[in-house]
């Protein structure tokens, strides 16, 4: 396959399920499958590629190059923690899947087969990587795999001759939903996390498309074609309550619900005279209310909601490129981030919201990172220890107490597999907690390769949202 070829399948296939998911280069009729040389408002031409993974702060501040590779990088998704990003790349002269840290270093390569590998999706609980591969020689699409987050424990989960794909992990991490051709045509299924339990949703003629699930795991919403033009519509998480939510004569897709579940962003070009461009608009998870939030005769796309539901960025070319914007979530206060005569698509915001990420052609050298301002407040942390038998890894349980900060006094626990025992240290090998009670996350540890005592006291350091928690002298205790 030529460069533009692999170029064009990534970008097809290649987005985060939390974000709009870039349209399929299958469909025809749907917006943005080409990424032409792009005109700026004067007479030069960016060229198509390569393309890099680049961030921007969220205020739109510290434009900076992750990657600058011969190849073309895409970044997919945020580790649920904040610590990592996975990307797929063109590097090593095939598309696989990497990771690297939110400052561009750390670089694991996770796949290195000869076959495309695209679209990976982490599970909630950051442990595993799901993606898709052509690497079984399938003749007319690829398979679900699924791998460890350090790429080890590799699965075949769809092992079908149809094409299946892209994984969209359900919000508790227990169910994936996916589109497969394997019944002659495009429908949305189900299957357990494992492979097992394989359910088909819909039972429609045409396209069923772009699976998004409610944040309570109740819902998904797709896009599909099976009334004769594109629409937006809601069934249950079983496949029963099939509704409509759009209703109109003009093309709608690639739903993303807010983090709160009670709005639906998609793009549409019902306000449109040409086909082609199209706007980000938003309704309320019934379908009702439904608003206009860019209304400009450019092409909007890939809507990408804040982690705090506040703001949405976008892609458009409105001032004769493609730029990353990010707008109120009642679409005021516009602001072109990116601002560059390079080609930018694919926002992803970082879980703490203070980043966006995003694919460039443009070179913006290494910029500079937010600073975190310190805890307005009082805290301390402490690590428990429970050895486990055998060479299994260490339950870490982080305690953090933290008193007179923005919400006054908490407490979060946070349960870790990615420690292990050895020769008398504790070592902390893969950074990122794996589940938090109650739902509060410490979205980065800067304490990753340190090597403790079974006991003691130790330096170190967290991001907690926008704040820095620092302390030299963290207690390690070993039950």
């Amino acid at each position: 396959m030529t460069r533009a070829g692999i170029v064009l399948f990534i970008l097809a296939a290649a987005c985060s399920p939390t974000q709009a998911p870039a349209p399929d280069a299958r469909v025809a009729t749907t917006p943005e499958v080409t990424p032409a040389p792009v005109t700026t408002s004067g007479s030069a031409s960016v060229a198509f590629g390569p393309y890099d993974v680049v961030a921007v702060n969220a205020d739109g501040g510290g434009l900076r190059n992750l990657t600058s590779s011969p190849g073309d990088d895409f970044p997919s998704a945020w580790s649920p923690d904040g610590s990592w990003i996975v990307f797929t790349s063109t590097r090593d002269g095939n598309s696989d899947i990497y990771l690297m840290s939110p400052y561009g270093n750390d670089l694991k390569r996770l796949t290195g087969h000869p076959a495309l590998d695209v679209s990976p999706a982490w599970s909630p609980n950051g442990r595993q990587i799901a993606f898709v591969t052509h690497r079984d020689a399938n003749p007319y699409g690829g398979e679900i795999y699924l791998m460890n987050a350090d790429g080890s424990d590799l699965k075949n989960l769809t092992d079908n001759p149809a094409d299946d794909g892209p994984a969209v992990w359900s919000p508790g991490g227990g169910q994936i939903a996916f589109t497969s051709d394997r019944d002659g045509s495009r429908e949305i299924y189900v299957m357990n996390a494992d492979g097992s339990s394989l359910t088909r949703l819909t039972h429609n003629s045409g396209y069923d498309e772009w699976p998004a699930w409610s944040p309570d795991g109740r819902q998904i919403a797709f896009t599909s074609d099976h009334d004769g033009d594109w629409e937006i519509y809601m069934m249950n998480s079983d496949g029963s309550g099939l509704t409509n939510l759009t209703e109109d004569p003009a093309n709608d897709s690639l739903p993303v619900w807010s983090p709160d579940g009670k709005q639906i962003a998609f793009i549409s070009n019902r306000d449109s005279s040409h086909p082609d461009p199209f706007d980000v608009l938003v309704m309320n998870a019934d379908g009702s209310r439904v608003r206009n939030l860019t209304a400009h005769p450019s092409h909007d796309s890939y809507p990408a909601w804040s982690p705090d539901g506040r703001q949405i960025a976008f892609s458009s070319d409105r001032d004769g490129n493609r730029e990353i914007y990010v707008m109120n979530a009642n679409g005021s206060e516009l602001r072109n981030l990116s601002n560059s005569p390079a080609d930018d698509s694919n926002p992803l915001w970082s879980p703490d919201g203070v980043w966006i990420a995003f694919s460039s052609t443009g070179s913006f050298g290494p910029g500079v990172a937010p600073t975190p301002a310190p805890f307005p407040g009082d805290f301390q942390l402490a690590l428990v220890v429970e050895p486990q038998e055998g060479p299994a890894p260490l339950h870490v349980t982080l305690i953090a107490t933290l008193t007179g900060g923005p919400d006054n006094s908490f407490e979060l626990y946070c349960t870790s597999n990615t420690w292990e025992l050895g020769d008398g240290t504790l070592v902390m090998t893969v950074p990122g907690c794996v589940q938090w009670t109650p739902e509060f996350r410490i979205q980065r540890r800067y304490t990753r390769d340190h090597t403790y005592d079974k006991a003691g006291t130790y330096p170190i350091r967290f991001l907690l949202g926008q704040y820095s928690l620092i302390s030299n002298a963290v207690t390690v205790t070993v039950r």
